[in-house]
This record gives C-alpha cells, sequence and structure tokens, in this order.
C-alpha cells in the first residue's frame, strides 16, 4: 500500500471510486509495509505539518485530559479504632497515625494514607508544607506540573445516597464534602474567563461496579455557581438517577455522563434466560450495568423486574438472548435507558485506566496473557508515576476488549466517544501512565471543554502525547468527530490526521472500523486456550472477532465496506499515515445511519488511538 500512495505536500490524498459494500474475511492478516521504527529526528513543529494548519483554520487545539481520578483511595478505620464522619472531615493536619476512610475526605493524608509527610518525586510545590492543607487544589496541581495534563477532573465515589451509616464510607463523599470542593474552583481556575492554561473540574464517580458498574458524572459543578448540587440515589437505582438527570436538564442544566470501565463480556448473561435467577451469583452480578436491570423488556425476562411491572407489559421471554430476536430486546432495554434519563450519555472509557497492582514491578505492560488481562491493566491503586504504558504488542492486529465494550454500546444505539482515563487512587494523577483523554477544543475555558465533551469531541490515546482527529467534508461544510452528518450521494469523503512529535513515532497505520444501524451481528463471546505464566493450560472469554468490522482498500486504494455479518476484520484494512499528515479517503455510503471511526495504531511501538465516531445519516 505504501507503493501505490500518492502524496501532495504533506496531505495525502486516497481517492477511489464508491463501490458497493464487500465482505470481511477471517484469513490471517499480513503486516503492511512500515515506516522506519527508529527515526531520531524529531517531526516537524505541529502548525508547520497539513494537520496544524487544518486546526488553526478550524481554530481548535488538542488537549490531553484525564475525566476519572480519585485522591488516596483504600484507606479506612477498624472495627477496633473506628473512624467518625466528623474525624475524616476535620481540615488541618493530622495529629496522630491513622487511617481515614472517606473518598478524598482527608487532607492531610499521604500516599500511604498513614502519616503528614509527603514525598514527591518531581514536584514543583511543596505539598508537605504546614499551611499547605487544601488536597483538592494539590491533586489539581500536581496533575499539572507532574501529570503534564491540560484538563484534570477530580470525581470522588458517591455510592451510598450520602448514608453515613453505610458499610463502605470510603466510597461515599458527603455533600458538604463535594460542596466544599465546588467552592473551590474559582480560585483554583483563576484564568478561566481569560486564557487559561489549565482546567481543575470536577465530577462525580456514582454507584457501584456490583450493582450496575460505575457512572461519572458532568457539568452539575461549576467555578463560581452556588447553586450548584451533586447527584444522590441508592447504589444500582438507575431508574431514579436517570429521571433526576433528564429533569434537571429540562430545567436547563447541561449534565451528561460517562460508561466508566465497562465489562460487556462478565456482565452480559448469554445463557438460558429462565435459569438466570436460580444461579444468585450470576443474578446479583450480571445484566446490571448502567441500569439494564431496571428497564425492561431484557429485565423481565431474566426475573430481575416483576412481570406486573409496566415496563413487561406485552414482553414476550426468550429462552437466551443469544436466539433470534435478542439483539432487538437488548436494543429496546437501551432505547427505555436513554428515554428515561434523556439520552445524556457522551463518553466511555475504552482504554484501561492501567497501572500494576501493589507489588508488581514498576515496568510497562509486557502483554501476557495471565486470565485477568495485561499486568499493566487494571485502577491505577498504586503509586507508581513513570507514565508507564499500558499495554506492549509485537503487530497492529490486536483486538481489545475495551473497543469491543465501546462496539457494543454503539450498537445498542449509544452514541459515545472513547476516553482513556486513569482512575487514580494515589498521587499520580496524569504520571501513572502514558495513557490520555484527548480533547478537541477551541480553549481551556471551563463551558467550552465541557461542551467538547458534551459533543463527543474527544480521542483516546495510548500515547502520551500523540494526537488524532477525523472529519467529513461535505463541499466546503466540515464535520468532526463526534458529531452526525447527512449525506445524499453514494460516497463521502472521510480524512484521519495525525501527529506525534517524537522521532520514532512518525510513521502510522489507520484502519477505520464501520457499523450500520440495521447490522445486526455476533456479540457473544467466545471461550478460548491459553496457557498461563505457570504453563498450564485454560480457558478465558473473549470478545468475538465478529464485533469488529473494518474498512477494506484494493491496491488502487479503493474502499469497500464491511457487510453486516463479517467474521472478522477486513484484510488489507490499514492505511499508512505519517505524523503531521491529513490523509483523505473516499467512503461509500448507504441509506440509513451509519458511523465510522479510525484506529491510529504506531509503527514503532505499536501503541494506539480511536477517534470519535462521526455518524452518516443518509435517506
Amino acid at each position: 500500500m505504501k507503493a501505490s500512495r500518492k502524496s501532495v505536500g504533506l496531505v495525502s490524498f486516497i481517492a477511489g471510486a464508491g463501490i458497493v459494500a464487500g465482505c470481511s474475511t477471517s484469513a490471517t492478516k499480513t503486516e503492511p509495509s512500515r515506516f522506519v521504527a527508529n527515526e531520531t529526528e524529531p517531526a516537524a513543529p505541529f502548525a508547520s505539518t497539513a494537520y496544524g494548519r487544518q486546526f488553526a483554520k478550524l481554530k481548535l487545539n488538542n488537549y490531553g485530559a484525564n475525566l476519572h481520578a480519585h485522591h488516596f483511595m483504600g484507606v479506612r478505620g477498624s472495627k477496633k479504632n473506628p473512624i467518625a464522619l466528623e474525624d475524616y472531615l476535620r481540615a488541618g493536619p493530622c495529629t496522630e497515625k491513622g487511617t481515614y476512610p472517606a473518598d478524598d475526605g482527608r487532607p492531610c493524608r499521604d500516599v500511604d494514607g498513614q502519616t503528614n509527610q509527603v514525598v514527591l518525586p518531581r514536584g514543583a510545590f511543596d505539598y508537605a508544607a504546614p499551611d499547605y492543607i487544601d488536597y483538592f487544589r494539590q491533586a489539581c496541581e500536581y496533575a499539572t506540573t507532574d501529570g503534564a495534563l491540560d484538563v484534570f477532573f477530580l470525581t470522588p465515589h458517591t455510592k451510598n445516597n450520602e448514608d453515613p451509616n453505610a458499610a463502605s464510607t470510603d466510597t461515599s463523599t458527603p455533600e458538604s464534602e463535594l460542596l466544599r470542593r465546588q467552592a473551590l474552583l474559582a480560585s483554583m481556575n483563576p484564568d478561566r474567563l481569560g486564557s487559561p492554561k489549565f482546567l481543575c473540574g470536577m465530577g462525580q464517580e456514582a454507584s457501584s461496579i456490583s450493582a450496575g458498574n460505575h457512572i461519572n458524572i458532568f457539568g452539575q459543578f461549576h467555578a463560581g455557581d452556588a447553586a450548584d448540587h451533586p447527584f444522590f440515589f441508592k447504589t444500582g437505582d438507575f431508574r431514579a438517577l436517570y429521571p433526576a438527570i433528564k429533569a434537571r436538564n429540562a430545567a436547563g442544566e447541561k449534565v451528561f455522563l460517562q460508561f466508566n470501565h465497562p465489562d460487556v463480556l462478565n456482565d452480559t448473561y448469554w445463557g438460558d434466560l429462565s435459569k438466570f435467577s436460580e444461579n444468585k451469583k450470576s443474578a446479583k452480578a450480571n445484566m446490571n450495568d448502567y441500569g439494564l436491570d431496571d428497564f425492561g423488556p431484557v429485565s423481565c425476562m431474566d426475573g430481575k423486574l416483576p412481570a406486573d411491572a409496566p415496563d413487561c407489559a406485552g414482553v414476550t421471554p426468550l429462552a437466551s438472548l443469544s436466539d433470534a430476536g435478542g439483539l432487538a430486546a437488548l436494543r429496546k432495554s437501551y432505547a427505555n435507558i436513554r428515554a428515561a434519563a434523556g439520552d445524556p450519555f457522551r463518553l466511555i472509557e475504552v482504554i484501561p485506566p492501567g497501572a500494576g497492582k501493589e507489588g508488581e514491578v514498576d515496568t510497562d505492560g509486557d502483554g501476557t496473557a495471565d486470565g485477568q488481562g495485561d499486568t499493566a491493566f487494571g485502577a491505577t491503586t498504586n503509586t507508581k508515576t513513570n507514565f508507564r504504558r499500558v499495554q506492549h504488542r509485537t503487530d497492529a492486529n490486536t483486538y481489545e476488549e475495551g473497543v469491543y465494550n465501546w462496539i457494543y454500546y454503539l450498537s445498542m444505539g449509544f452514541r459515545l466517544a472513547p476516553t482513556a482515563n486513569q482512575d487514580n487512587h494515589h498521587m499520580n494523577w496524569g504520571s501513572a501512565t502514558a495513557s490520555r483523554t484527548g480533547i478537541v477544543a477551541a480553549n481551556l475555558k471551563e463551558n467550552t471543554i465541557l461542551d467538547a465533551l458534551r459533543a463527543r469531541h474527544t480521542f483516546a490515546s495510548e500515547d502520551q502525547n500523540a494526537k488524532a482527529l477525523l472529519t467529513q467534508t461535505n463541499g466546503k461544510v466540515r464535520t468532526i468527530m463526534g458529531d452526525a452528518a447527512k449525506v445524499t450521494g453514494a460516497s463521502t469523503r472521510i480524512q484521519v490526521a495525525y501527529y506525534d512529535p517524537d522521532g520514532a513515532e512518525n510513521g502510522a497505520h489507520f484502519r477505520l472500523y464501520y457499523y450500520r444501524a440495521s447490522d445486526d451481528f455476533d456479540m457473544k463471546p467466545v471461550w478460548e486456550k491459553y496457557v498461563d505464566d505457570q504453563g498450564k493450560e485454560k480457558s478465558r472469554k473473549v470478545p468475538p472477532k465478529a464485533a469488529y468490522h473494518t474498512v477494506s482498500f484494493d491496491a488502487k486504494n479503493r474502499a469497500t465496506l464491511p457487510s453486516a455479518d463479517a467474521a472478522d476484520r477486513s484484510a488489507n484494512d490499514l492505511v499508512p499515515i505519517r505524523s503531521g499528515e491529513v490523509v483523505s479517503v473516499v467512503l461509500p455510503v448507504v441509506s440509513g445511519t451509519q458511523w465510522v471511526f479510525a484506529e491510529i495504531v504506531q509503527d514503532g511501538d505499536f501503541d494506539k488511538t480511536w477517534t470519535a465516531p462521526i455518524w452518516l445519516v443518509k435517506k
């Protein structure tokens, strides 16, 4: 493909006639020709590249963000020495060693939760100074100085409906604590009305993993707005949360949601629904993510809603979601969720937040399969601060579970953009891994960033300083990733832009994922055998390759759409791109709604970046 590519300056146009949709193949893919990976010369300055010039015309910028973080999680009092609520909310230095249970709640707590002394590897601020007790400001200043972030949101847990008697107070930050932090936002963003260079924001991580997974709530807290208030609801009761969000948005607020660390493989139940409730473990933990168990028709079939519930009227039971009609039933339940909430769903975590657990070696993810995912995956419950990579790959053809989760929810009717956050539980905000959520926005003003996130103008990257953009043009009208475009012709032009200032990442390839709203394809996980670190053969659930649909390009760079029942990614789906380039392809368009997003794979280390989709609508 590299030899047949025609370059014009820094912009490469891969043009081809739109042709009818073809079929994917499950054949083994060959590695494409690659650019030299060991280049030492840095890339041209961003502003001088085709990508940079396009951004200048659009009056946009790229910003690196972490939208999911906590302040020193996981420490608490004991039954013998309990910590009272008023104790762990009291400001001031610690008077004695101890553990404090509030999520983000104790200003004197250090990395270990044991002493006053705070030691930073590269800190520009003296966080241990006697008068430095403002832990929220501490986190935000670390995020911009040591974490090298442009945007940082602290998202304390609000799990137990502000119940002071709940068993898990470390994940139940009370309203008084949240409002104290909200009151600090104005002083922490002093240039917010001018030309800010950093945005410190605040959200909530609500519910619990076992009762429907965590969901991030954004847009309810603003600098200088004394009328702001958080959302509280009983853990797992999304039927209470969603109407509350809908009502507040109808009253003028702009609240939106992010699906945190989704887990379709383990949460969705594809077995005999009549026996689902008999399995207590499955009945408690499965089929409930983000409120699926609160809405019919699926929750009527698995017994989580009573037969006389309004959602269950006229529902015809299915033996299994694997049967004909199973996907339709799932889509109907998710449609009911969106209707109840007013469809505030905007973001989904695609790249695992990342670092190894306590006690593991301080190295990058090694790509080994141990049944629990790569050793660098999981919430950052450790203290590591070296921007470690979350994944090691040996080629461009890996199948990421996070992308499968995203594809699943897209196919269920959600319009979601990808994010790559760190879920920090220690003092490593931004520095725990190299992953970043990229935000495309005009500036760093609070409303501008919130509007960009609400508009899904994001990309998710495993590389700390990579940039990406997906656009669509119709004449002189340009649509950027996260938006929808109306198309009238048989084809449309899609542009992919990529930039990385590092010489070793000058070369990359991209593939386009493509789906129609009418596609019914197999989402059921499959079982595969693997050998663990001790040499034992085991089995595990993995995403089906049939969920990954990509556009293929022939020797003349003509695009072919994947079939609705494609068994795997298409052959010849990788297109070369250089840092700073904008590569344009002609994409066939069919009637109805369809969407496309780009996956960019760096030639040097195979780190990946995913753009938000563009939804194409043709009548």
